[in-house]
């Protein structure tokens, strides 16, 4: 008997493009109960009109019984928490950028200046939420995570092309990203926390998204 894999599941979303505004707290689940394993990629865009006074916790927990122990055990595989700085920007091209575009103008707002290795999200809308839910986008816009080679001043440009369309006017801001890897046979619970930021103007645009390793093919 040969292998012929792995065999992954790929482009699973754990969690949709979300708002989060300050004081908030949001919960995804995900079952691995049946998988070999997964890579969980997580983004987090941050906006705000001053300095923040801290950042989203990210924790990812293995779930005892699936769920359904008699006790909670707070650990978690691995926590994270966004920077303090923050940078808005506009997009600048009335006539909007198609997908796979890889340089893009843009009016500067306020915050950190974008620097080489940044991670940016690119809202997928023109307007920042004033509550929390579901990122809502225009046909053919959505929100994307980049890194920045360069674009201090303008125009951005990202080590590689845009998945998605972006409108003029659209936010794109200061952002994080991580790939964590997770053993099977187990329930997860992915958790976003903003209980700890006051700044009023806070908000934050989550999303993660998995590929779960399910089994190994095997050929005679």
């Amino acid at each position: 008997m040969a292998n012929t894999g792995p065999f992954w599941t790929d482009n699973i979303a754990v969690q949709a493009p979300y708002g989060l505004l300050k004081g908030g707290c949001l919960r995804a689940t995900f079952d691995l109960q049946s998988a070999f394993g997964a890579v969980l990629k997580i983004g987090v865009g941050r906006y705000a009109t001053g300095a923040l006074n801290a950042g989203l916790d990210v924790l990812i927990r293995r779930v005892l019984n699936d769920g359904g122990a008699a006790h909670q055990y707070p650990a978690t595989v691995a926590p994270f928490a966004t920077d303090l700085s923050y940078g808005n920007q506009l997009i600048n091209n009335a006539a909007n950028y198609a997908a796979g575009a890889s340089s893009i103008g843009f009016d500067s707002q306020a915050g950190t200046a974008f620097a080489h290795g940044d991670f940016l999200c690119f809202w997928g809308q023109t307007s920042i939420p004033a509550a929390s839910g579901p990122l809502s986008f225009a046909s053919g816009v959505n929100m994307e995570l980049l890194r920045c080679s360069s674009g201090a001043a303008t125009p951005l440009i990202p080590d590689s092309p845009t998945k998605y369309a972006h409108n003029d006017n659209e936010f794109f801001t200061l952002a994080n990203a991580w790939e964590v890897r997770l053993d099977g046979g187990s329930v997860y619970e992915l958790i976003f926390d903003a209980g700890g930021v006051t700044t009023s103007s806070a908000v934050f645009a989550v999303m993660a998204d998995m590929q779960r390793f399910d089994k190994l093919i095997k050929v005679a």
